[in-house]
């Protein structure tokens, strides 16, 4: 046993997707201990979907700040030993938790990676299963977690980018299973494909990973 797991959804406006979501994480053969959706100012009745759960899923709502926020808020609520994040339009296969945990426990890890498939809406998911350093596909040991540090909310299409080139300074011991454990949407809402200023964001988070190494150099 690694501990106790808390999940951290975050969502914005994807009454469409959340429920599907919700579902596959209440479907994993390890069911987390605590399930927290982060309803970030949606307007589309995301919130009324999450609702429909009851008390399998703890709701939070907040007026509109950015996934970074909305993680953050969730992690501030979370009481697991062990911390996932799943975007509202994403899902997990049902043995994502599994495969993670048992990932964790076996290599004494810190973080734990897996593959990550995208869905274009066929039948069957498209593409090859590839290694994905995404908020979606890691597990996290809380104490990582914090020493690592939230999110930073300067950023709205960058911040997995950037807390990541962070968890990477501060030396987090990190693990890949070869397992699929996040299935990623792809579809026209997507915050990548409606963002207007993806790329400026990244050259942000380059230039503060410079200006970091420079310092401690």
């Amino acid at each position: 046993m690694t501990g106790t797991l808390g999940v951290v959804v975050a969502c914005h406006d994807q009454a469409a997707y959340v429920g599907a979501a919700i579902n596959s994480i209440l479907g994993q053969t390890r069911v987390p201990d605590e399930i927290i959706v982060v309803d970030d100012g949606s307007r589309d009745g995301s919130a009324d979907v999450v609702r429909g759960f009851g008390n399998r899923v703890r709701l939070i709502v907040q007026p509109n700040r950015g996934a970074a926020a909305a993680r953050n808020t969730g992690v501030a609520a979370a009481t697991g030993e062990l911390l996932a994040f799943l975007d509202a339009d994403d899902l997990w296969p049902a043995t994502s938790v599994a495969c993670r945990l048992e990932n964790l426990a076996g290599t004494g890890a810190e973080l734990v990676f897996g593959r990550v498939r995208q869905w274009r809406g066929a039948d069957d998911c498209d593409g090859p299963a590839i290694p994905g350093r995404l908020a979606g596909a890691m597990l996290i040991r809380r104490a990582a977690f914090d020493r690592v540090g939230g999110f930073d909310e300067r950023y709205r299409t960058a911040e997995t980018i950037d807390w990541l080139a962070r968890a990477d300074e501060a030396g987090i011991v990190q693990a890949n299973c070869d397992a699929v454990v996040l299935i990623r949407r792809i579809h026209g809402e997507n915050l990548m494909i409606r963002s207007v200023a993806p790329a400026a964001d990244s050259l942000r988070v380059l230039r503060s990973a410079v200006t970091r190494r420079r310092a401690r150099a």
